[in-house]
């Protein structure tokens, strides 16, 4: 497996889906904007999704260091 090669791929991929879930969530918010009734659970489901959207972005901060590790020679 080349390292140089997968990761840049696998940050693509996942920078992605970040953009995607960022969508979702927004699409979200705006929905329940619009709601007329408190909806305790598009709270839930915003706060699920923003705390998901971290795990991904943790995800990507991660690949980029291994990159430069990488780069540098470290793997």
């Amino acid at each position: 497996m080349n390292k140089k090669k997968v990761l840049p791929a696998l940050e693509q991929r996942i920078f992605k889906i970040a953009e995607n879930y960022a969508s979702l969530i927004e699409k979200r918010l705006l929905e329940a904007l619009k709601e007329t009734e408190e909806a305790s659970t598009a709270m839930l489901e915003i706060n699920d999704g923003i705390r998901m959207l971290n795990h991904v972005a943790a995800t990507l901060e991660k690949i980029s260091r291994l990159s430069q590790d990488n780069d540098k020679g470290g793997l």
